[in-house]
């Protein structure tokens, strides 16, 4: 058997590895496999062919695929159980699918589209033929064997995951098997193969990957784990060729490399961008491995540039890395009804108005230690993300000072990851709330999620979960009261379930718009979703006094447009009902107090600076955006003065700058 990592095999597989290595690494895909033809001189000695063969494999090395193609089809006809042709037809045709998929995915033509996908559907088919038939003949004859099948049956699998169907996994787990199956002989007969187990492990992960099937993923591992005990040690006493790696090294680089290929599409992205970093530093010592250093750092710079696999801010501790996350927001706006005043209802004593223009600022960071089983061994599940912090809100009025507000938050928090896409999540939370710069509510909460989210990485999805959540809350309101049926003070819950999806891409919605633009602006822009959510929430409070004790419900809902230029448009509605246990002090009628109230949000955004467009700070965003909120609440309760105390309208216009880095 050829070793794939001696100098003369990469002298002739460079070219093809190349070129799979770029078609594999569009749009963030499975990538490449280290498959390629064998040397002329193999495929010719090797098989026994004659001048027809020879002089087809020379055809191709110097870029005439077409020529060879013929050559090697006239050599079918002959004979059509020939394994050097039946190999190279196969190469070819899975080489001009891949094309196919790749100018596919370069045009928004619907009608090119669908014809070059019939073109690549053809191309896969025809590939899955010839190689399926030396397959075939390996397992029979023994001179056959010779002509590697185990990167026949690789190249095999490959043609089966090129496409996008779902069907194409079920093809593909068959050319698994062979492998399997080769990989068995070869152990019965005590020959073991590291190969074998080298390219079982790499279909493995391109099915882990691109079928999100974590089983698959860790029998990969293992695979890679045999093929290392198997692989040959460098002998001291010779010299090592120039620029090629020992074997145990490469089958090490490739590992590195698919782990950071599944973490970047699926997994912890950060580390995959530092995996994938680590392969192509060390890949660069070793010119015939350029095409892995090329693939690596191509992967890598798409993942930050499309802002899903950024590194956060971090900096080393005694405790490891710190992540660190913050956000700053400043703008300002007007209030129809700063003080919530009821309809028919007089102005509180000193204020002579009940609408004021305002100006806010609000800031926060987040501190987290990320422990994962890649890379501190965690026992349980994928990750564990531990950190503390904090926040402030401050909104003041220009006439209105009495209604200030001025928040002050701290949380610690911890996110467990118990497989790939579940998240739970756990925060204790204390905040003080100043009134007209006065201290008036201090509140303890605590806060738990369960969140199972449906991401596609192949189209940067990670917008469509499912969510369930609690959330206590003990206030403690101090301000004064005049009767104690009106202490607010006590114990308030919520439970509630969220629902989110991604709908529609932008860059499918604006085809027009998109078409032929590049760069990262351009795939931040194009990569933003038609997003929309319902929810409901059902809440519980009860307190010292009985004025303020219900049960509530809660129907939310809301969708995000994104538009061309970078603007996005944005509208949600939260419907809420508040029955409450006895009446209100304040009515008339004695009547149980009952409120219905509506939020209704409309939105503008415009991005200034996209996460990773920015070179010198990468997860830097910008935004401005403008919005307006409407509050319609109706009660039913009205004092002896016929006026609506707890029946209002409000109106909130504003516009703030957002940034988060």
């Amino acid at each position: 058997m050829i070793h794939p990592f001696n100098s003369r095999w990469f002298a002739t597989a460079g070219a093809l590895f190349l070129a799979l290595a770029t078609a594999f690494a569009q749009d963030s895909e499975p990538p490449a496999d280290p498959a390629a033809p064998p040397s002329a001189d193999a495929a010719t000695v090797q098989t026994g062919t004659g001048f027809d063969v020879l002089s087809a494999i020379y055809a191709y090395r110097a870029g005439d695929r077409d020529a060879a193609y013929s050559r090697f089809r006239a050599v079918l006809e002959r004979d059509p159980n020939e394994p050097a042709a039946l190999y190279w037809c196969g190469l070819i045709e899975m080489e001009r699918g891949l094309q196919s998929r790749r100018d596919a995915r370069a045009t928004t033509d619907a009608a090119r589209v669908q014809a070059l996908d019939a073109d690549a559907r053809k191309a896969f088919g025809d590939a899955q033929l010839h190689l399926g038939r030396l397959l075939e003949l390996a397992a029979s004859d023994p001179e056959v064997r010779r002509v590697r099948p185990v990167e026949a049956g690789l190249t095999l699998g490959i043609a089966q995951l090129a496409g996008t169907d779902r069907e194409q996994l079920a093809l593909a787990r068959g050319a698994v098997g062979t492998l399997e199956a080769y990989n068995s002989e070869m152990e019965a007969a005590g020959t073991p193969d590291y190969l074998g187990h080298f390219f079982l492990a790499i279909a493995k992960w391109r099915l882990g990957v691109w079928g999100r099937d974590a089983a698959m993923r860790s029998s990969a591992s293992v695979s890679f784990a045999r093929a290392l005990e198997l692989a040959p040690q460098p002998d001291p006493a010779l010299p090592a060729p120039a620029g090629v790696p020992p074997e145990r090294t490469a089958v090490e680089l490739y590992k590195s490399y698919y782990e950071g290929v599944s973490n970047v599409l699926g997994g912890d992205r950060a580390l995959g961008i530092r995996l994938l970093d680590d392969v192509a530093g060390r890949a660069a010592e070793y010119p015939v491995l350029e095409a892995l250093r090329a693939d690596a750092t191509r992967l890598r710079e798409k993942a930050i540039e499309a802002g899903q696999g950024y590194e956060t801010i971090h900096f080393d501790s005694p405790l490891g890395r710190i992540d660190f996350r913050g956000n700053v927001q400043v703008g300002g706006g007007y209030d129809s009804n700063v003080i919530l005043l009821g309809e028919g209802a007089a102005l509180p004593r000193r204020i002579t108005k009940q609408k004021d223009w305002f100006g806010e600022i609000l800031a926060g960071f987040d501190l987290s230690r990320r422990i994962t089983s890649e890379e501190d061994g965690l026992a349980f599940g994928r990750a564990l993300t531990i950190g503390f912090g904090a926040d402030t809100s401050h909104r003041w009025h220009t006439r209105i000072r009495e209604y200030d507000i001025n928040q002050y938050r701290g949380r610690v928090f911890m996110v467990w990851e118990p497989a790939e896409d579940w998240f739970n999540y756990w925060e204790y939370q204390f905040a003080n709330t100043e009134l007209g710069h006065q201290p008036f509510i201090g509140a303890h909460s605590g806060y738990v999620s369960l969140t199972r989210r449906f991401s596609r990485p192949d189209e940067f999805s990670f917008g469509t979960y499912l969510s369930g959540y609690y959330q206590y809350e003990s206030r403690r309101y101090y301000d004064p009261v005049s009767d104690h049926r009106l202490d607010r003070d006590g114990n308030y819950h919520l439970v509630g379930i969220r629902q989110s999806v991604d709908l529609l891409r932008a860059d499918r919605i604006w085809a027009a718009h998109y078409e032929g633009k590049e760069g990262v602006a351009a795939d931040n822009d194009r990569r933003r979703w038609l997003r929309g959510y319902i929810g409901y929430e059902f809440r519980d409070e009860r307190t010292q006094g009985n004025e303020f004790d219900l049960n509530g419900h809660s129907l939310l809902a809301g969708l995000e447009l994104p538009l061309p230029l970078r603007l996005s448009v944005d509208y949600g509605v939260r419907l809420s009902w508040d029955d409450y246990n006895q009446f209100s002090l304040f009515d008339a009628t004695r009547d149980t107090r009952d409120d219905m109230r509506q939020v209704h949000s409309l939105g503008l955004g415009y991005t200034i600076v996209g996460r990773g467009e920015a070179a010198q700070a990468r997860t830097l965003e910008v935004r401005v955006r403008a919005a307006a909120d409407f509050v319609i609440q109706d009660s039913n309760v009205t004092d002896s003065a016929s006026q609506d105390i707890y029946s209002y309208d409000r109106q909130q216009y504003w516009l703030a700058l957002q940034v988060s880095f």
